[in-house]
């Protein structure tokens, strides 16, 4: 008897314990993961992100088809037919959709190379990431804005082509268009978002003995490998690597169990080192491709570069010398073209960052933003001057200058929702100046 009562007192001691777990990890949830907690919210970002996980792991059983990007004999790289990214699209028209087979992510019923219909005005996108996402999160506002501003296109389907990809730099959207061009797709107007890529990017070949004229070899360099093979340093962090991802995925099957997922404190619990997990992958990503430039190949870092030669000033003249040339060609065709200069949280004044975008949107110590930081103001003076001979670039560097809520999304360049529709609500004006300029 006496043990059944110490039993008793023990699983009500137990119980009483559990619960105050519970009730302080409602409590310290919003501090430590800086979100509220929502059950559903949580269960599908973590399904969404398992699925990533899933997948990166079923690709690495294949060297065929595991990786991003694949070499291109135009391009010097490009999306990987099937290949997915861009995780956040989740309820836009680009969930679930892969890269084509011309190593582009097209909205889907969008087959390339691209014949116009009746009453659509096609806009190809040219530039990196930023202008990759812009025509996920971005077209919708433009249509609105467009049909706002001008009667013209109220009865007109906009219609965004995608013939951008991460990592591109000059001349990486001229070559863009000339594939496109040659392909015969059907180009009413052409929308070049560019400047940081061009700037950052090419410094970064520069100092790993990359001509700076050549695609990234931050992008390249894990895709050399595939040719020149794996050195042991970064067969160690692919190992690392996928370790860390099993790690992340047996947590998500801990967490899934109809038993736990009801739990606060395991949720908490998982919330943590899920995130930790997911901290450690990118800095993984990270290195991998940052070592793999010290070890690219000869065949891919171009020819010798000057060694008294000013990174930035020429990383500056390519993308001036890309910039004319897309420009004639475009004229050429009697294609509109206009290019924008994208914001970027590094240019000095350029946003008032939130306390969010301050912890997860800017590391003043990377060395990627301290090229931007000293490149920005260089590149928008070479615009201004070039604006002013006739080429239609707009500096949109300033377009956050006002807003205090969050946009950036990274420490790198990226921004989400808010950021593309004010990005659409500014470029709106210019596409239908420009279209006055040329004529009907």
């Amino acid at each position: 008897m006496e043990t059944l009562k110490a039993f008793a007192k023990f699983a009500i001691f137990l119980v009483l314990c559990w619960g105050l777990l519970e009730i302080c990890s409602w409590i310290a949830f919003k501090p430590i993961t800086g979100t509220e907690w929502d059950r559903d919210q949580q269960t599908r970002a973590r399904a969404d992100r398992f699925k990533i996980v899933s997948r990166l792991l079923e690709e690495s059983e294949s060297q065929e088809k595991s990786g991003l990007y694949y070499l291109h004999p135009y391009l010097g790289y490009n999306g990987r037919p099937g290949a997915k990214t861009w995780g956040n699209a989740k309820g836009t028209d680009m969930e679930g959709i892969a890269y084509n087979k011309y190593g582009f992510m097209p909205i889907p019923e969008r087959r390339y190379p691209y014949k116009k219909k009746n009453n659509e005005f096609v806009i190809a996108v040219v530039g990196g990431s930023v202008a990759d996402i812009f025509t996920i999160f971005g077209p919708v506002h433009l249509e609105r804005e467009l049909r706002q501003r001008d009667p013209k296109f109220k009865d007109k389907k906009l219609v965004v082509l995608t013939l951008a990809t991460a990592g591109f730099k000059q001349p990486q959207q001229l070559f863009a268009i000339l594939y496109s061009l040659l392909l015969d797709f059907d180009i009413d107007l052409i929308l070049n978002i560019d400047g940081f890529n061009d700037m950052v990017l090419s410094v970064e070949n520069f100092k790993h003995g990359i001509h700076p004229m050549y695609p990234s070899g931050f992008h390249m360099g894990l895709l050399s490998k595939r040719v020149g093979g794996v050195d042991r340093k970064t067969v160690n962090l692919i190992y690392r690597f996928y370790e860390l991802l099993e790690r992340e995925k047996s947590i998500h099957l801990f967490i899934k169990k109809a038993y736990f997922r009801w739990s606060l404190f395991l949720n908490l619990f998982a919330e943590i080192q899920l995130k930790n997990l997911q901290g450690q992958i990118e800095k993984i990503q990270y290195k991998m491709a940052e070592k793999a430039q010290n070890t690219i190949i000869e065949d891919f870092k171009g020819p010798a570069i000057d060694p008294d030669s000013n990174p930035l000033k020429t990383a500056l003249e390519i993308w001036k010398r890309s910039t004319e040339l897309l420009y004639s060609i475009a004229r050429e065709q009697e294609i509109p073209y206009i290019h924008v200069i994208q914001p970027n949280q590094y240019f000095e004044g350029s946003k008032p960052l939130s306390e969010q975008e301050k912890k997860v949107a800017f590391d003043p110590g990377l060395e990627w933003s301290q090229v931007a930081r000293k490149s920005y103001p260089v590149l928008v003076k070479m615009a201004e001057q070039m604006n002013s001979k006739g080429f239609p670039i707009a500096d949109l560097t300033q377009i956050f200058k006002e807003v205090r809520e969050d946009v950036y999304t990274d420490v790198c360049c990226h921004f989400g929702l808010t950021g593309n529709a004010i990005l659409a609500h500014h470029i709106a004006p210019i596409i239908l100046n420009e279209l006055k300029v040329q004529g009907p």
